[in-house]
């Protein structure tokens, strides 16, 4: 549910080539414009309407993106004054010495 808009019941009618006419105000809050997608579902006696999210495309957009960022691989070398990532010291820990 969007949060601006509440629970709506609306009655609409279907026309002679089986339209409906979703009203401006829940267009404009869901941003549908002309040509986006709805999922259709039939529950029953009832007619579900969902916006299509095109998953796919949000993937493809992800790694476009992806492959134009600039990464460089971590390669710090760790100190060894810490006594616990010392091999010697986990091996004491872990009674293996």
């Amino acid at each position: 549910m969007v949060n601006n808009m509440p629970n709506t019941n609306i009655v609409v009618k279907i026309d002679a080539q089986g339209r409906i006419v979703i009203p401006a105000k829940i267009r404009q809050t869901l941003n549908l414009t002309p040509g986006s997608k709805l999922i259709l579902k039939v529950r029953g006696n009832s007619i579900i309407l969902t916006k299509y999210d095109d998953l796919e495309k949000r993937i493809q957009v992800w790694y476009e993106t992806m492959q134009k960022m600039k990464i460089e691989a971590f390669t710090a070398e760790i100190e060894s004054t810490f006594k616990w990532m010392s091999e010697d010291y986990v091996k004491k820990k872990l009674g293996l010495d």
